[in-house]
């Protein structure tokens, strides 16, 4: 039979064992249960509410009690056991005063005996004990069985009686005789089994070659002197050499691993037979140099508390906040680039509404001519005096109307004083041209420059 080892109270076992030591009740053992089940890793035994998987209810025999152990008894018989299952978990049952009847205590077997069913040439019959811990000898009280005993004496008369397993000890071979080569079997029955022997005669095994295979046969005799010898495929036995290492010009042999004297554990074996110590491959890294004669390749520098992640490692190994390189644009103007104002804007929007470039000439006096018949005109005046009466200015392509917008742009260098300040104004006389007039404040100017614009139809 399975051999229980120890035994593991449950919860509700342990809430049960509580009672029983304040003296609220005594612990009422009622029966005892035998399954195949195993917990699974979600399980404990404590947590168990009942057997995994119960195949079998062992009812109590009887129970003593002495020195705070207990000794409960039951008989396991496959006598009435349809099906066989392997004993794996036993369980012991109390009644509790609040829960009625729980699983008290439970024990597995790791190393498990099987118990088969009814029917074979074998009747289980055995007794089960499982001892536990009390607190008192008279704590203790059992639900017995009559048939419990009953068959508990019945397995006693059955074992003390003469016609007990009469069926197999007709089988069983009671005597035996040899004349010759036949051996006679005597039964129980009185009945006689003959056996004729044959001798048979084994070869010594034949080693294989490079070209012959081998036959099997019995092992060669061992010479004296070779108990460290092993028999090879070709039927001898040779010595187990060391392996021999290999070198720059020769190959190494294979054999046993030479053997590591003390202290060795920590070395490994070289191809060239030796034990050596692993070299020590680490490589240290020093914090990065600066570019210059000394640079250098290394560990980024260990940033400052302080740093955070507002600030940049610098080539000179630094940390440092990124400088503000944001560029300040003003408004473009005829010298120089910048940004367009919402007029300018207003005014490129308005270019784009006249469809496309139909004839255009870019120069210093220049045109450009959309497809509804806008045109844009520009250019310069640099006379060396200016008329009083003003400076005529000729269009590079004529105007079907009078231009609507004409302007000027100073470009005066020659000003020596603010009296040199000028008024401009326009007197439009023709599609063809019109007349620039300046009306000074202050000496004449002797040379004047201005750029200008018009626009129209």
């Amino acid at each position: 039979m399975a051999d229980w080892q120890g035994y593991t109270l449950t919860k509700k076992g342990q809430a049960l064992s509580a009672k029983v030591e304040a003296g609220l009740c005594k612990l009422e053992l009622t029966k005892m249960k035998l399954g195949d089940g195993a917990i699974t890793s979600e399980q404990t035994l404590e947590g168990l509410t009942d057997l995994v998987s119960p195949k079998q209810i062992i009812t109590i025999s009887s129970i003593s009690v002495d020195a705070g152990r207990c000794i409960v008894e039951g008989v396991v018989s496959n006598a009435n056991l349809d099906y066989g299952y392997t004993l794996r978990e036993l369980g012991l049952y109390a009644t509790d005063p609040d829960d009625g009847e729980i699983l008290y205590a439970v024990t597995v077997d790791s190393h498990p005996d099987y118990l088969q069913a009814k029917g074979g040439v074998t009747v289980v019959s055995e007794a089960l004990n499982l001892t536990i811990q009390i607190s008192s000898d008279s704590s203790v009280t059992a639900v017995i069985d009559p048939n419990g005993l009953l068959t508990a004496r019945d397995l006693a008369d059955h074992n003390s009686s003469g016609e007990a397993h009469k069926v197999l000890f007709d089988a069983c071979i009671k005597n035996a005789s040899i004349s010759g080569k036949q051996i006679t079997f005597t039964k129980g029955d009185g009945t006689t089994i003959n056996l004729t022997t044959q001798d048979t005669t084994y070869e010594t095994m034949t080693g294989a070659s490079a070209s012959k295979a081998g036959t099997a046969g019995l092992v060669p005799t061992p010479a004296a002197g070779k108990q460290g010898a092993f028999l090879r495929g070709d039927g001898t036995w040779a010595a187990i050499s060391t392996m021999t290492g290999a070198s720059a010009s020769a190959s190494g042999t294979s054999g046993l691993v030479p053997q590591p004297a003390a202290g060795s554990q920590g070395k490994y074996l070289r191809a060239d037979g030796t034990w050596q110590t692993p070299p020590d491959n680490d490589t240290k890294y020093s914090t990065f140099v600066r570019s210059g004669g000394s640079a250098a390749a290394g560990l980024v520098p260990k940033p400052p508390t302080t740093a955070g992640a507002t600030k940049y490692l610098r080539e000179d190994g630094t940390w440092s906040v990124p400088p503000d390189n944001n560029t300040t644009y003003g408004v473009v103007s005829a010298s120089a680039n910048g940004l367009m104002t919402p007029a300018m804007l207003s005014k490129l929007n308005d270019a784009g509404a006249h469809g496309t470039v139909v004839a255009s000439h870019y120069g210093v006096n220049g045109y450009r001519k959309w497809s509804d018949g806008f045109i844009e005109q520009w250019g310069t005046v640099d006379p060396a005096q200016f008329p009083s009466a003003g400076q005529p200015v000729t269009f590079p392509i004529a105007f079907t109307s009078t231009p609507k917008v004409m302007g000027m742009i100073n470009q005066n260098t020659n000003s020596t004083s603010q009296s040199d300040l000028i008024t401009t104004s326009l007197n439009i006389y023709a599609t063809t041209s019109n007349m620039i007039a300046h009306i000074y404040s202050g000496v004449s100017n002797t040379k004047l420059k201005f750029d200008w614009i018009a626009v129209g139809y």
